[in-house]
């Protein structure tokens, strides 16, 4: 019979039994509660009893069950127990196991660790009894050649496989079954796969969260390790924007295209096709990429969207960052202009010596701007690069001397590492008493000033065109000539349809203007009208005469204009015209390939003292060789009476007869056309070249010696050879030693030459047969875009032989330190006339507001592209430095 049945109440025993019962249900239910709140002395006891250690994380976990365990508690009275006599959970029931450390952190609360016996496991890095070397794998270099820790590789023993401890504790659910997490073992490719990792997006992320946890700061209140991962796609997303953008600035700048229209741009109305107006070349080179790239498509389409919902009264952006407004465009600017120098002066200061070139040009908005080169070398070959374009405002020897030397030493470069400068002849730059070039001496005593050779040739040909009358009238007429038909529409059609018969580019040709500072435009405006002096297949001449008989004879030009062309027609037709003409075209193709070689930028002093020589000895041969001048002159007509037959034109081969006056007419005018023209014009030329390249004799007769031609005359006379204006220009060159050295390189020259050149003979023998303008006395300059053409006959032919071996580092060291300096001295300044050419297409009457430093930058991104490339590639670092500028951008554009 039941207790519920023959009894009212229960029994004691029964009592007892269901209270020992229900006991052992709540035992059961708070074992681990009790657990975790006993008071703990020692953690290595709490990991062999398996307690896990309290955190704030496990509190927040358990703090329902903490809540239900208190209610309990309240219900029935405290249940003592000793703790060796608890029962332990199933779970509970050993202790975690050194395997058990290299868990995933969501596997680690299972196994009853927390998150300092954690770290006070890890890491394990042994020396003995691993499959890989411990100095490559737990050791990485650091940029001076330190090592560095890698605190993060730890080595899992039993199953000899290395893990990353913070990818095991911080890393996102989704990286759970990476090598670095399951165990990498691929102890082949250990160094590759270490690598890879450190770079990964998972071991970044997981760093992160590492980083904000040993500060003492719990994740929870940071940021998480997914809201990390969405932050930095944020900022990989805003890079790339970025980045598009830079293209597009790089492109405009090298293209040297303005960027922004006349008026005001806005970013609303960048997808407004209605809109007519011009937007500018960047807005719409963004538009056009944008189609390309998602992601700058979705940027405008966002920024777009925000622009046209802003309120029209707020003032300031507030925090609308577009990347495309012109602060921001202005930023990039200054930090690429900043880039471009950096790269350059880091160039010169590893050179160790550089020259300048200086000159200033006014603008077209009246500014004067000053243009400063450096020419440097860099391993075998000479640079010369644009560094600074500034505003001048005080222009006199004093100011400018202070301009050059405050500018360079804004961006690195020390006045006293200047061994020589090319100016033109004004004054205040030339003067030899109080010229910039006299301060620059006091800076650096052994400073060598060279007056700019192609200035200098200029100015020989120049007074040699004004030295007489016939040319005078000569190139009087040549400018009349093409003053007269670019004046008027009918008349270039004229020309045109004269022209028509002809193929090729000469169908296009015109009439040079005459410039009057430049003397080449005359050399162009002659070669053009009559061909060279031995070939005249291209002439115009004939051309140009039908065409003026045609324009005078013609009823539909008024009667001053056919006088005009009547007149223009007769004084080509004269004697003595053609003769003055084939006076010139002789000295023009003389001057023309030394002044060609004086404005390139490889060129090197001892090789253009060496053209200006041999082009003085051949003008000298030729200034009484009248009877050359008058043959040519002679056949020239006999061609042009040739194609004028047909038009019963013909061209007398004598001079035009005077008639009678009081005055003594000369009974042989052809003589005295030789006499007092051709003589004097020949005499005023080889005068000007003898005299105006005069300086720094004694200089150029010691560098002579460098020459390779020079080297068997050495060879025969080794007691001639001296360095003493060489060793005080250079301080660093030992005179008697540099004498030595020279003696041995001259005579081993022909055997180290011939093992660097010999592979290029066939080029070289080849290459001189398409070059008939040089005759075989003429000395030709190697040319830099040509790799492997070399003369072996100049400086940097030799040069390069010393570079190459690398003798300079053992038995040439003061031979390589004279060449270089031969190299580094500056003998133009055709660098700056260059950049005066680039800034009249940047600078220009519709775009004449730029400032300064806009100006200077979009002029360094124009001549200097390749520089500017090199940058490009480098978009990162440029983007980096953009975000530092504000505390905004740092927070949208890194990491």
């Amino acid at each position: 019979m039941s207790s519920s049945e023959g009894y009212k109440h229960k029994s004691g025993a029964m009592k007892r039994k269901e209270k020992k019962e229900e006991q052992k249900k709540i035992e059961a239910s708070t074992s681990k509660i009790h657990k975790f709140f006993q008071k703990k002395t020692d953690p290595e006891q709490d990991v062999a009893s398996g307690m896990p250690v309290e955190t704030e994380t496990s509190v927040s976990e358990t703090s329902n069950v903490c809540v239900l365990a208190e209610e309990t508690k309240e219900r029935e009275p405290p249940i003592k127990m000793p703790r060796k006599e608890t029962a332990l959970s199933p779970l509970w029931e050993k202790s975690p196991s050194p395997e058990d450390f290299f868990l995933h952190s969501h596997d680690l609360g299972k196994a009853g660790i927390s998150m300092e016996m954690f770290w006070e496991f890890h890491p394990k890095q042994p020396t003995q009894d691993i499959p890989f070397n411990g100095n490559l794998v737990y050791f990485r270099k650091g940029i001076q050649g330190s090592n560095i820790n890698r605190k993060w590789v730890t080595y899992n023993g039993k199953k000899k496989t290395l893990h990353c401890s913070i990818c095991l504790m911080y890393c996102a659910e989704k990286y759970h079954h990476t090598h670095w997490i399951q165990g990498c073992n691929d102890w082949r490719h250990i160094t590759t796969r270490l690598t890879e990792h450190e770079q990964s997006q998972c071991h970044k992320l997981a760093s992160e969260a590492y980083m904000i946890n040993i500060k003492g700061k719990s994740i929870k209140h940071k940021l998480s390790v997914d809201q990390l991962s969405m932050r930095h796609n944020q900022v990989l997303q805003r890079r790339t924007v970025l980045s598009n953008i830079i293209d597009v600035v790089f492109f405009i700048g090298i293209q040297a295209l303005p960027y922004r229209s006349s008026h005001s741009e806005s970013v609303a109305d960048v997808f407004d096709d209605d809109r007519l107006e011009n937007r500018g070349n960047f807005l719409e080179a963004v538009k056009l990429l944008a189609e390309y790239s998602p992601v700058l498509k979705d940027h405008l389409v966002k920024v777009t969207k925000v622009a046209k919902n802003r309120d029209p009264s707020q003032k300031g952006r507030g925090k609308f960052v577009t990347f495309l407004s012109k602060s921001s465009i202005t930023k990039l600017f200054t930090i690429i202009g900043d880039m471009i120098k950096e790269d350059i002066v880091k160039e010169v200061n590893n050179a160790g010596m550089f020259s300048v070139q200086m000159d200033s040009t006014q603008d077209v908005s009246a500014h004067d701007q000053c243009a400063i080169v450096v020419r440097y070398v860099v391993e075998d070959k000479a640079k010369e690069r644009l560094v600074r374009l500034l505003n001048v405002e005080d222009s006199s020897s004093k100011g400018l001397h202070d301009l050059l030397r405050d500018s360079l030493s804004d961006i690195g470069l020390n006045l006293e590492q200047c061994i020589g400068d090319s100016f033109d002849g004004a004054a205040n730059m030339s003067g030899t008493y109080t010229g910039l070039q006299a301060l620059m001496t006091e800076v650096r005593p052994s400073h060598i000033h060279t007056w700019c050779y192609a200035h200098v040739l200029n100015l020989v040909i120049c007074d040699a065109s004004s030295v007489c009358v016939p040319a005078v009238s000569l190139f009087g007429l040549l400018g009349n000539l093409s003053t007269f038909f670019s004046e008027s529409y009918k008349r270039i059609k004229i020309w045109e349809d004269q022209l028509k018969a002809k193929t090729g580019s000469a169908k296009l040709k015109r009439l040079d203007k005459i410039g009057t500072t430049r003397w080449s435009s005359k050399a162009r405006a002659l070669r053009k009208l009559c061909g060279t002096y031995e070939n005249h297949s291209e002439e115009l001449y004939s051309d140009l005469i039908l065409v003026l008989k045609h324009v005078s004879s013609s009823s539909d030009f008024r009667n001053s204009v056919r006088h005009e062309a009547l007149k223009l027609n007769e004084n080509l037709c004269k004697f003595e015209t053609i003769l003055a003409t084939f006076t010139f075209i002789r000295i023009f193709d003389i001057t023309t390939p030394v002044s060609d070689y004086l404005q390139s930028p490889a060129l090197d002093i001892m090789q253009a003292w060496r053209m200006v020589e041999d082009a003085t000895n051949r003008l000298s041969k030729i200034s009484r060789d009248f009877s050359g001048v008058c043959g040519s002159a002679t056949t020239f007509i006999d061609h042009l009476n040739e194609k004028l037959a047909a038009e019963d034109i013909a061209i007398s081969k004598s001079f035009t007869e005077h008639r009678s006056t009081r005055c003594v007419v000369p009974a042989n005018q052809q003589h005295s056309f030789e006499v007092s023209c051709y003589n004097v014009i020949c005499d005023k030329v080889l005068e000007s070249m003898r005299t105006r390249f005069a300086t720094h004799g004694k200089l150029y007769m010691q560098i002579s010696c460098f020459d390779p031609n020079r080297f068997e005359e050495i060879l025969a006379s080794p007691e001639k050879i001296k360095f003493d204006a060489i060793s005080t220009a250079v301080p660093e060159i030992d005179g008697p030693v540099l004498r030595e050295e020279l003696i041995s390189f001259a005579s081993s020259y022909r055997n180290l030459s011939r093992g660097l050149f010999d592979s290029d003979d066939e080029t070289l023998s080849s290459a001189g047969e398409e070059e008939p303008d040089f005759s075989d006395s003429e000395p030709s300059a190697c040319k830099p875009s040509m790799k492997k053409l070399c003369c072996q006959k100049c400086t940097s032919c030799a040069f390069k032989l010393l570079f190459q071996y690398r003798l300079c580092s053992s038995a040439y060291e003061n031979l390589y330190m004279a060449y270089k300096y031969l190299i580094t001295l500056s003998t133009t300044q055709c660098s700056c006339e260059r950049c005066f050419s680039k800034l009249k297409i940047l600078k220009s009457r519709l775009r004449s507001t730029l400032t300064q430093q806009n100006l200077e930058t979009l002029m360094l991104i124009a001549i200097e592209k390749d520089v500017s490339l090199s940058i490009k590639r480098d978009k990162e670092k440029i983007i980096d430095r953009f975000g530092k500028t504000s505390a905004e951008l740092r927070s949208l554009l890194l990491f």
